[in-house]
């Protein structure tokens, strides 16, 4: 798998302006003070030593993280954890009695279809570095979430659809 496939499909994403917007679906997720307590829609700040997280959907390896001190440790709707830096959290949640809502914050999104992977004649798999630098890997059916100008990240494509709803 390249690199190059992926800014292939950048340039080609940006060059026809095929990012749309999209808004988290609302979410409350509740605090628990262990991560070995979390389980779907909690969430934990952790205060320990650096750990690493692993992100697993339906048994796939989809990213890891580095958690340390302060961050945040969120478990989605399918137990998937996510680390998100405390600078990053007010993009993204409120934190309101011990409770964690998601802010319907408008994101820049593109679906990956196998389409559009045959037409760029690029691979049905596409590694990138994720925009808090691990590595990623991108398929069909999945969507890709343009963070910044050169940051983006991936969400699996049935979470994508529980979770997030495209502006029309």
């Amino acid at each position: 798998m390249s690199y190059n496939d992926f800014n292939i499909l950048i340039e080609h994403l940006n060059s026809l302006s095929l990012f749309q917007t999209a808004v988290k679906k609302i979410y409350t997720y509740n605090r628990v003070l262990s991560l070995d307590h979390a389980n779907k829609n909690t969430f934990y700040i952790h205060t320990g030593e650096p750990v690493h997280v692993v992100t697993y959907i339906d048994g796939e390896k989809e990213t890891s993280n580095t958690c340390n001190p302060g961050d945040f440790v969120i478990s989605g709707i399918n137990g998937e954890m996510y680390v998100i830096p405390p600078h990053k959290l007010p993009n993204n949640y409120n934190l309101v009695d011990e409770k964690l809502i998601t802010r319907q914050q408008p994101r820049k999104i593109a679906r990956i279809t196998k389409t559009l992977l045959r037409k760029l004649g690029l691979k049905q798999e596409i590694k990138f570095i994720a925009s808090w630098g691990e590595s990623m890997v991108l398929q069909s059916g999945d969507v890709l979430v343009k963070e910044d100008e050169n940051k983006y990240y991936r969400i699996e494509g049935r979470i994508f659809k529980k979770t997030y709803t495209l502006n029309k």
